[in-house]
């Protein structure tokens, strides 16, 4: 039952580190350089409460590939997809930007569907590690969309 997850209640413009997220599923457990794949057996998703009536969301990823395709990294809230740009960020390290969108929901999920998951042996044929990765998520950060001039972004909280 949804009332019953654990969820995570991000503030605006701070990055958290996805060890420290409650309410995520469909991932490996954190590992000690600080992200966590997706598992290639669900779809990985963080449930969260909106902090503003209109969001955006910045997910940094490590990458299985070099040449991974960010760009086809689909972001879905509340089970529609949302507008996201990807843009490389260093080796194998990418961002994506999502939204806005509206969480209009009491726990709202963000779902995160990579385009395709590979085996670890494919790079390492001698390795126990039996696992499909695609990307690993490092980080997670909330804003609000850009406004337009002289338009008062609608905060939790504030009166309209």
């Amino acid at each position: 039952m949804r009332s019953e997850l654990a969820v995570f209640v991000p503030k605006l413009n701070e990055i958290t580190g996805v060890a420290l997220i409650s309410g995520r599923q469909g991932f490996h457990s954190a590992e000690a350089s600080g992200f966590a794949w997706l598992r290639a057996d669900m779809r990985a998703r963080i449930y969260f409460r909106a902090i503003a009536a209109e969001m955006c969301v910045r997910l940094r990823f490590y990458t299985i590939t070099d040449d991974y395709r960010i760009d086809q990294i689909a972001v879905l809230v509340n089970g529609n997809e949302v507008s996201a740009t990807a843009a490389w960020d260093g080796d194998s390290w990418c961002v994506v930007d999502a939204g806005p969108f509206v969480g209009d929901q009491e726990v709202n999920e963000i779902a995160i569907d990579p385009p395709g998951f590979f085996s670890v042996r494919l790079n390492d044929p001698k390795t126990r590690d039996e696992r499909y990765l695609s990307v690993a998520l490092s980080s997670v950060m909330f804003s609000l969309p850009p406004q337009a001039d002289g338009e008062e972004p609608d905060v939790e909280g504030k009166a309209l």
